[in-house]
């Protein structure tokens, strides 16, 4: 086989930037939201009360399959993923690497945690 016969993946792709109202709107509506902080922000600034915590450095293991904390059946491949950080700079690389890794609904949150806590959301 040649690698001219491999898919290729379209890594143009972006992931869209939503509102933290957005973001729970399409939670509410099933999408599955991804905190990314690492875990002593969760402790000192708090955490949604929606949010499935990823380790950010440890991605590969829960969404590829074969992982050692892969995340199964919360990853039906219709599914929307919305990753949550401290800020965009810390979802938006999170959010692309999904996309690159064969996720195609995936989106990230204007404004990362504080403004989800900003704009009244559910937190912890």
């Amino acid at each position: 086989m040649t690698t001219d016969s491999l898919p290729v993946r379209d890594d143009s792709r972006e992931p869209e930037l939503i509102t933290p109202i957005e973001a729970s709107a399409r939670v509410e509506g099933g999408a599955l939201l991804i905190d990314v902080r690492p875990e002593k922000y969760l402790a000192s600034d708090g955490s949604t009360t929606v949010a499935t915590w990823v380790d950010r450095y440890t991605m590969a293991d829960q969404f590829l399959e074969g992982g050692a904390n892969y995340l199964g059946a919360a990853l039906d491949p219709e599914r929307e993923i919305v990753v949550m950080c401290g800020s965009v700079n810390g979802s938006a690389p999170m959010a692309k690497w999904l996309l690159e890794n064969g996720h195609t609904n995936v989106s990230h949150v204007d404004g990362g945690f504080a403004a989800w806590r900003e704009a009244g959301l559910p937190t912890s």
